[in-house]
């Protein structure tokens, strides 16, 4: 799911920035996802897929808003548009 695709796509980040050669390096990890979300045709797999690739999305942003979300959503089960919609005070 998103925040499964989030995870991914953060560790990538983070292991590419302190060095680990096992890992892409972060500005392919990161371009990878915005071109992904650009074009979302372009994901292989499923249209399911494409989800992903929006929640994590969602994660960053939820991220840049300074929103505490991830005991929320890995416990609890929260849907990232709902966490989304309380950060920017959606009712």
């Amino acid at each position: 799911d998103g925040s499964a695709r989030y995870a991914e796509t953060r560790l990538g980040l983070l292991a590419g920035a302190a060095g680990c050669s096992a890992r892409a390096d972060p500005e392919r990890t990161w371009t990878a996802l915005l071109e992904q979300l650009w074009n979302l045709t372009t994901i292989p797999g499923t249209s399911r897929d494409a989800y992903y690739a929006v929640g994590a999305a969602e994660g960053f942003v939820l991220d840049c808003l300074g929103a505490d979300w991830k005991t929320a959503v890995l416990p609890g089960g929260r849907a990232l548009e709902d966490l989304l919609a309380d950060a920017v005070g959606v009712p």
